[in-house]
């Protein structure tokens, strides 16, 4: 039976929401916490984290959701690895889909699923057919905390410059990730069923009215596709929203640019 690893980022505070989110000791389940704090030295386990087996903690310095997956990823040492946050729920049912997914698709190095919220309804509007990367249906995309992967994928890092907490693009690191890995060779692949719920949604919903989304949307084109051709997915991307005046147009289109510059003249 092939171990399953969940790797939980948080910071600061939220590892008091750690314990909330685990499940009684299994065979074949542990949890690795990378926990983002201002000082490491003064970092205070929670007793209820403290006094498990199947527990480990690890710390780090700084701030930045990528910069915590990676940190994670350094430490995980399970067969399957599932990024999660400290407001995600599980089940057993989750870690029999997870393990179910892989034996049916042993070529795959990493299997998207579905994520809901708390009252148990899809996140989002979710692909109703399987599909392999990078054939995703229009307007599809992933989330982090709906994607497992093999261990060999910790080769690769999320680029830094990208998630929550970086200083200038909020989002889109999970895109970059899967460019990337699938540039490298692995297989990636989507499965139509929920895996976890989480109450959070996802940051990309905010791009009509959020200058650092929609700046991440613009350095996200620009990573898989280059000057040329995020110029033109920018252009278009602004040419489809009917419902923007002009200048909202115009306001998008330049936060999009700002995003593309930034990514070329690193």
């Amino acid at each position: 039976m092939e171990s399953i690893q969940l790797l939980v980022c948080t910071q600061g505070e939220g590892i008091h929401r750690v314990p909330a989110m685990l499940l009684p000791p299994m065979p074949g389940v542990s949890y690795l916490i990378s926990w983002q704090v201002p000082q490491v030295q003064h970092a205070e386990v929670p007793q209820a984290l403290r006094g498990r087996d199947d527990v480990r903690v690890v710390c780090q310095q700084g701030r930045g959701l990528a910069r915590n997956r990676n940190h994670a990823l350094t430490y995980a040492s399970g067969d399957i690895l599932v990024l999660a946050d400290d407001d995600c729920r599980y089940t057993a049912a989750s870690f029999q889909l997870i393990r179910d997914a892989f034996a049916q698709a042993p070529h795959a190095h990493i299997i998207a699923f579905q994520a809901a919220d708390t009252e148990g309804r899809p996140l989002r509007s979710y692909p109703a057919a399987p599909y392999r990367y990078p054939h995703l249906p229009r307007g599809a995309y992933v989330a982090s905390v709906e994607m497992c992967m093999r261990r060999a994928v910790t080769v690769l890092a999320f680029d830094e410059r990208f998630g929550l907490g970086a200083p200038y693009l909020c989002c889109g690191e999970e895109d970059v990730f899967l460019h990337q890995a699938h540039g490298r060779g692995y297989v990636i692949e989507y499965v139509p069923q929920v895996m976890v719920q989480t109450p959070a949604g996802t940051t990309g919903t905010r791009f009509l009215t959020d200058a650092a989304v929609q700046r991440s949307k613009g350095a996200v084109l620009a990573m898989l596709y280059g000057f040329w051709g995020a110029l033109a997915r920018c252009l278009w991307q602004v040419s489809v929203l009917r419902s923007c005046s002009l200048m909202q147009r115009f306001r998008i289109l330049h936060h999009m640019w700002q995003g593309v510059r930034y990514i070329v003249s690193a």
